[in-house]
């Protein structure tokens, strides 16, 4: 089983809780991320071919909501800010400009009045934009065969206890997904919280702060670019 406590600055795992961080020396920083029991899909091969990872270069994923960003097919995108910032609404209308099948892995917020109220705000009342609030990471790769959704949400990444390479992974072994989003937690200093190396393997990372965003990283167009979280209804964080 993974490392069950982080250090929040420098995302260092330990497998018991300490007062310092060995790695960057910060003080009180290691919190307990809890343990993730190892799934069927943990195993599974990721057999392509050259062929096919080159291909991936040219196609695209478009979103409706946000066609000023540019996305590719294989993304994992990061969507990251304090809390109240808007990054869960934006990830919302990300999802739902994507035209075909989408499933939120909503962690943090279980399905009930406030969540129905955020997907209200947002304008997302399609009967493709399935909503999961609790499963074994089996029970979602086996939704996510069966339900065949072009985009997984993840709201939000630290509490899932998926890491950044078993992120990749479910891109890898379902065929039908063509990208993942998550929301991710920062802290003081505008870094990710306690897993660093999430925003190494991002493709793209979004930083969300008022209601607005900010394209910080992309493996596909220049960064700077910056616009409003677009809400259907209201401009409520969440």
């Amino acid at each position: 089983m993974s490392a069950s406590w982080v250090c929040l600055e420098c995302g260092r795992r330990y497998d018991e809780h300490r007062r310092a961080c060995g790695a960057c020396w910060a003080q009180n920083r290691i919190v307990d991320i809890g343990r993730r029991v190892p799934a069927a899909v943990d195993r599974e091969p990721e057999l392509t071919s050259a062929r096919d990872l080159v291909g991936l270069s040219w196609k695209t994923l478009e979103s409706a909501r946000y066609p000023e960003l540019k996305l590719g097919k294989g993304c994992f995108g990061l969507l990251v800010g304090p809390p109240g910032s808007g990054k869960s609404s934006k990830l919302c209308g990300l999802l739902d400009g994507v035209r075909g099948p989408v499933l939120l892995l909503s962690v943090e917020e279980p399905s009930g009045p406030a969540l129905s109220a955020r997907l209200l705000r947002v304008g997302c009342t399609r009967e493709d934009f399935l909503v999961l609030g609790h499963a074994t990471i089996d029970q979602l790769t086996e939704l996510l065969r069966a339900s065949k959704p072009v985009v997984l949400g993840i709201d939000s990444i630290q509490p899932s206890m998926f890491t950044p390479r078993e992120v990749r992974h479910l891109l890898n072994v379902i065929p039908t997904l063509h990208g993942i989003f998550a929301t991710a937690q920062v802290n003081g200093e505008g870094q990710i919280m306690g897993v660093r190396a999430v925003e190494h393997e991002a493709d793209l990372v979004l930083d969300i702060e008022s209601m607005g965003w900010r394209l910080r990283k992309s493996r596909y167009q220049p960064t700077g670019l910056t616009g409003p979280v677009r809400l259907a209804k209201s401009t409520e964080a969440a």
